[in-house]
């Protein structure tokens, strides 16, 4: 009979990580402000994305985590967007990004301004590649 002195190692337990939150400031564009039909708490979930946005003005933040910073439900935010999108404020764009799902939204600080402008403060798609494999922490 042959006799094993292996020792199976206990479970190697995790610790969980919490990014520090690195936002500080947004942009948000004036003509929001100005316009009556929007609300303040259109306001708010629009400056909550404005700090999920890039320097073209574009954000894939998800409602979830929007709902989550202003403590509410991520249907109440999808309300908010709608009516900051029929007011021209923002645009919303499903499948943007081919490695991304859910939609991508842009804030639109000038009407004048088009998607073929700000290709320079795009991601591509090795850009999001990185971003998704550094948030699996």
């Amino acid at each position: 009979m042959i006799e094993s002195k292996y020792k199976i190692p206990e479970q190697i337990k995790l610790k969980t990580v919490k990014n520090e939150d690195q936002r500080r400031f947004c942009v948000v564009p004036l003509k929001a402000f100005l316009n009556r039909k929007v609300s303040g708490e259109n306001l708010r979930v629009l400056a909550i994305l404005a700090s999920y946005c890039n320097r073209g003005g574009y954000s894939f933040v998800s409602l979830k985590t929007i709902a989550k910073d202003l403590k509410c439900s991520p249907q109440n935010i999808l309300k908010h967007l709608n009516k900051l999108e029929a007011q021209g404020i923002i645009e919303t764009k499903s499948n943007y990004f081919p490695m991304l799902k859910g939609n991508t939204r842009r804030i639109i600080y000038d009407e004048k301004i088009k998607d073929d402008d700000l290709k320079e403060h795009q991601f591509t798609n090795a850009d999001i590649s990185e971003i998704l494999k550094t948030n699996k922490v």
